[in-house]
């Protein structure tokens, strides 16, 4: 198991008497790999937060690095801060390579900052990144700020996750490229991507994806227009996508199949298409509805709809922490060069994922109709599982009710057994909701 350490670092319990037993890998070529890419990662405290007292976020935001990462699809090939949470190289030696690393993107106009209770859960059994994509979160975006005339595509959000993954799980004295930009996209069987069968004990069962081999294998429901996807150091990646960013998990998952292990939709959109007529709006049009979208009022607002019980965790550190990324250089900017791309429109996409998925909605969900829920398992050509109701719960299960999305998870993945060491995840449910206040 992993835990925060006095100086917000993640530390396997394994290293300080802890009953989990992490095996340590002795591959020094491996670690040196990691170093190298983990090298050039900083520490980022996000201001704002000395009016938190949560203790999850407040482990979480502290915890924040930066890494440079390149987007060779943008024009010229920005290299961007890009934020972060997740292990070090050192403690990621430590998972064994067989267990898929989770991905955790956020929805909408939020940060990485939104999953602080449900990382813990998920990190203690196997490696876990939460990552704010560019134009995101708190990854840096004065270059919008600088050049504000620029296009933010969808493109260039999952170009920029495939990078990052390759630099965070791979290491550039792999020898691995960062991405291939538009010049370097190959088309390629998008069926080739193995499955579950190298999850732990027993995983192959659990969550075996189309194939359940290796990855020369073909599975059909694959997309043609894949990207070469290079390699992950033999780390596939399970990702949890929450609300529009599960729309960015569909969108990578089929851009990028080799990459991807399977994939967690929690409330996401992805019916709905794009952003409408923003595109064809005026910038000042687009100025004042970005403006109001900072908003307290809105913020606010928005909060009350995406929470069940609203008396618990509507509060105003919830409404502070949701809009904290909001006070970053080139925030406003970076949301106006995404508007002008359209935004994500995967809805012909969901047919074509070649992964096993897994769909999570909270039964409450007053933000995105329930519905959507058994429309995606309908639709989802491997999606096996019936739907992870969460009950009393709106359309934050990650943070209205995370143990129990955490046990779905985990369970999916076949990597339950290895949470419950002490207590099972599905036991502390209702006591962890109750002890939470907000």
């Amino acid at each position: 198991m992993l835990l925060y350490s006095q100086n917000t670092k993640l530390v396997p319990t394994s290293w300080t008497g802890g009953s989990r037993n992490i095996r340590v890998r002795e591959n020094a070529r491996t670690v040196s790999a990691l170093a190298v890419a983990h090298s050039k990662a900083t520490t980022y405290v996000p201001p704002g937060l000395s009016e938190v007292v949560e203790p999850e976020a407040l482990k979480l935001a502290t915890s924040l690095r930066r890494v440079p990462i390149t987007i060779p699809s943008m024009p010229g090939s920005p290299e961007i801060a890009t934020a972060f949470v997740g292990p070090t190289a050192e403690e990621l030696s430590r998972y064994p390579r067989n267990v898929p690393a989770f991905v955790l993107l956020p929805g909408f106009d939020s940060s990485c900052v939104e999953f602080r209770r449900l990382y813990p859960l998920l990190a203690a059994v196997a490696p876990t990144y939460a990552v704010d994509l560019v134009g995101c979160g708190f990854s840096d975006s004065s270059l919008f700020l600088r050049e504000p005339s620029r296009t933010l595509t969808p493109d260039h959000k999952t170009d920029h996750l495939a990078a990052f993954l390759r630099t965070t799980l791979s290491g550039a004295a792999e020898g691995e490229q960062q991405g291939e930009g538009e010049e370097g996209k190959q088309q390629q069987p998008a069926g080739a991507v193995g499955g579950a069968a190298a999850v732990g004990q027993g995983a192959a069962g659990s969550a075996g994806g189309p194939a359940a081999a290796d990855e020369s294998s073909s599975a059909p429901g694959g997309s043609s227009g894949a990207r070469s996807s290079g390699g992950c150091g033999g780390r596939r990646v399970v990702l949890v996508g929450a609300s529009l960013g599960g729309a960015v998990a569909v969108a990578f998952a089929v851009a990028y199949p080799q990459l991807v292990h399977s994939l967690v939709l929690v409330d996401a959109q992805g019916f709905l298409q794009g952003l409408g007529p923003l595109p064809f709006a005026p910038r000042p049009l687009l100025q004042a509805g970005v403006a109001l979208l900072g908003s307290q009022w809105l913020r606010r607002a928005v909060n009350k709809m995406a929470y069940y019980d609203k008396p618990r965790f509507v509060t105003p550190e919830a409404v502070l922490l949701s809009s904290l990324h909001t006070q970053q250089p080139g925030w406003a900017e970076a949301n106006i060069a995404f508007m002008r791309s359209g935004g994500f429109a995967v809805k012909e996409s969901i047919s074509k994922v070649p992964q096993e998925a897994l769909v999570m909605w909270g039964r409450n969900d007053e933000i995105l109709d329930p519905a959507f829920a058994e429309r995606f398992r309908s639709t989802l050509p491997y999606c096996r599982r019936p739907v992870a109701w969460i009950e009393r719960c709106g359309h934050l299960p990650h943070l209205e009710a995370p143990e129990q999305a955490a046990a779905h998870i985990l369970e999916f993945v076949g990597l339950a057994k290895e949470a419950s060491t002490d207590n099972n995840i599905n036991n502390r449910t209702t006591e962890g909701n109750e002890m939470r206040g907000n």
